[in-house]
């Protein structure tokens, strides 16, 4: 048995309005479970996921849509889920004025991610915007 907590997990600066608390993430369950906070004016950009992703908002609003159905999208407030289909490119971003806070569930026991804009780079799974901009581990 293990406890996981964000206020004694690493804690994983990898955009510049948005940090990643991996929470389950030894690889040792079939899933992969991470907070992730944003601030107001965050959004992720258009990536995939070879298997379902699951985020529930603990805290503010998400806006989340699937690439080329954006019109499609909504709001998701505290309480609620969004459910991302394998393979298919989404997006989210932060929606009014306060934090959001996520409880990202990955249904893999790593977290694999694919983004649309290929300059983008990865790093242990983490978006790194440029050569500059590692991720940060605190």
């Amino acid at each position: 048995m293990r406890i996981a907590s964000p206020t004694t997990a690493q804690k994983i600066v990898f955009a510049p309005r948005s940090y990643y608390n991996p929470l389950i993430d030894r690889g040792e369950t079939p899933v992969f479970i991470g907070m992730q906070t944003c601030e107001p004016d965050y959004q992720i950009g258009p990536h995939w996921h070879p298997y379902t992703e699951c985020l529930v908002v603990l805290e503010g609003e998400a806006f989340a849509w699937l690439i080329g159905k954006e019109d499609e999208g909504g709001v998701a407030r505290a309480g609620d889920v969004i459910e991302f289909p394998p393979i298919l490119p989404h997006a989210f971003r932060t929606h009014g004025d306060k934090q959001l806070r996520l409880l990202g569930i990955h249904c893999s026991p790593t977290r694999i991610v694919h983004f649309l804009d290929e300059s983008l780079v990865l790093k242990n799974g983490y978006q790194v915007l440029n050569d500059e901009l590692q991720p940060t581990y605190m």
